[in-house]
């Protein structure tokens, strides 16, 4: 692999991203269930974005099929959102994150199918990521359920 300038721009970017969310959600939350669940996610996200970006997940990168992960993101980037971070809104945005990411593993098994090459790593991929998301909603619906008065 070969990276120009812009390559490590992104990376960079990503990761400067990524460090400044556990900074400011180390500054804001304590609970380890909280933080474990963002963890998660925002680990989900970014796998998620480096591969589509790097190599593609269905195909190669620039096959448009990818933008479907995008959606995955955005969804669960607009949810967290429009939850204003809460734990609640949380594991409803993840689980969202979820749904999307299993419409995600479909098309991407239907299209690698149809290409006859690559099927069991990509619905592995897949099918991991849609694990992930869950588990984030679980330790956010949990948290939730800590927080809740008796």
């Amino acid at each position: 692999m070969n990276w120009g300038v812009e390559d490590f721009v992104a990376a960079g970017v990503l990761l400067a991203g990524v460090a400044g969310c556990f900074l400011l959600a180390r500054r804001w939350w304590s609970s380890p269930a909280y933080l474990a669940g963002l963890a998660i996610a925002v680990g989900a996200g970014l796998v998620t974005i480096w591969v589509s970006l790097a190599v593609g997940i269905i195909g190669a990168e620039g096959n448009p099929a990818n933008l479907i992960y995008a959606a995955v993101i955005l969804v669960a980037a607009g949810g967290a959102a429009l939850s204003r971070l809460e734990a609640g809104g949380m594991s409803r945005a993840m689980l969202a994150a979820a749904g999307v990411q299993a419409a995600a593993c479909c098309l991407a098994m239907a299209v690698t199918a149809e290409q006859g090459a690559g099927f069991g790593t990509v619905a592995a991929f897949n099918i991991l990521l849609l694990m992930v998301f869950l588990v984030s909603a679980g330790l956010f619906g949990f948290q939730a359920r800590q927080a809740r008065p008796a």
